[in-house]
């Protein structure tokens, strides 16, 4: 407690110094510092990724401090950043708690700190995030709607004390417990989202348990080595799996049927909001709450949108695009017009212009893939069949 004291004290001092040596000179367009947790290629990655695209197609420069999963890493990280006068910054936070202090005081000397993908322990700034427990939900209508009666899951949990894995696990028991009183959560594990725990903790629940019907999983790493370790046993057949963040590896997995689901997280669209916010909050513009991006669910019905093989993987995910573009614009409306229309899915009037023209451009886009993609007449059936899984989403 007083190592943790001391770090703070030593933060405020230093960051007060540096700001009054350095002055208080404005830039019309500022550098952008964004500050990942861990840049390992993981799903944080694609995230920064989709940044650094979108800060480019702007004109604006983005300067990448990778914490290592370390938290007093990311402080220093912070501190440096603002003792040089940095005024826009991006936080995907390794600790949601340790954070918290070294982000109010560089607030109090000028820096603009949006915080991206990974909460922060304080409402005092707005940030952009996924909706876990949305995320949850979608896990608990998928499942309850295949697993037999009285199924017994079982469910492997991201880092227990990270927010997500907390919201994850709670959206769907919640939704569980409303659509089928009759399945039972047997155990919960924390798999920390690896990939080796997934496949040792399925393992001792395959030695301990003659009847696992569904194993819930908070993200496709460790959903996949379940899998893997199900087949192991023989025992994969019969067990309904289902994972979050739709990586390739797992889309391929509900195509075989290996997998029954996994939830796309969108990188694209938490970086655009992220964007935007910290463009705004620049100039002043200030909106209370945080955006929450929705996640999609990826079933063997679906999954012809975001598979690579032709027309339904583009028409499909331009829709999706569309859908997701009305939504954020939803969530980033005034208060009033959220009040009058309080289910963002529909076709909102305010927005109807933007998903047209989204939805209208993109079927130009689409239209010259198909046409390139013509190989042996199926290019027909291409297309029928990615309507066919799109249009249901409007």
């Amino acid at each position: 407690m007083m190592k943790t004291v001391g770090q703070i004290a030593s933060f405020a001092l230093l960051l007060t110094l540096t700001f009054l040596a350095l002055g208080c000179g404005a830039e019309t367009n500022p550098k952008i510092v964004y500050l990942i947790h861990q840049d390992n290629g993981s799903f944080g990655s694609t995230i920064l990724a989709e940044f650094q695209r979108v800060a480019a197609e702007r004109g604006r420069e983005v300067e990448v401090f990778d914490g290592e999963n370390d938290a007093d890493t990311q402080i220093r990280q912070l501190a440096e950043a603002v003792q040089r006068g940095e005024k826009l910054i991006i936080l995907a936070a390794v600790d949601e708690e340790k954070l918290v202090e070294p982000v109010k005081e560089a607030t109090l000397h000028g820096a603009t700190v949006v915080p991206i993908n990974r909460h922060l322990r304080w409402n005092g700034i707005p940030g952009i995030f996924p909706d876990e427990y949305g995320a949850g939900k979608l896990q608990a209508e998928c499942m309850t709607k295949l697993l037999p009666k009285d199924a017994k899951v079982f469910y492997l949990q991201g880092t227990a004390s990270q927010y997500s894995a907390a919201c994850r696990y709670e959206g769907f028991n919640d939704e569980c417990l409303k659509r089928r009183r009759d399945i039972k959560i047997v155990e919960r594990r924390d798999g920390s989202y690896s990939r080796e725990a997934g496949y040792r903790i399925m393992t001792e629940w395959l030695a301990r348990y003659d009847k696992i019907d569904g194993v819930v999983c908070g993200n496709d790493d460790m959903a996949l080595d379940a899998v893997q370790a199900l087949k192991e046993a023989g025992r994969l057949t019969g067990c309904l799996v289902s994972g979050i963040d739709a990586t390739p590896e797992a889309i391929k997995a509900v195509a075989s049927g290996d997998m029954v689901q996994t939830i796309k997280q969108d990188a694209t669209h938490q970086a655009a909001g992220a964007f935007q916010l910290a463009d705004e909050r620049s100039r002043g513009v200030t909106k209370p709450g945080n955006i929450l991006v929705p996640f999609v669910s990826i079933t063997k019905e679906n999954m012809g949108r975001y598979l690579d093989n032709g027309g339904e993987n583009e028409i499909g995910r331009i829709l999706t695009k569309a859908h997701a573009w009305h939504r954020l614009l939803w969530e980033k409306g005034d208060a009033r017009t959220r009040m009058k229309n309080p289910r963002p899915p529909s076709l909102h009037r305010p927005y109807r212009f933007h998903f047209l023209f989204a939805t209208v451009h993109g079927f130009v886009g689409a239209f010259e893939h198909v046409v390139h993609a013509a190989v042996n007449g199926r290019v027909i059936d291409s297309v029928a069949q990615g309507c066919r899984n799109a249009l249901p989403r409007l």
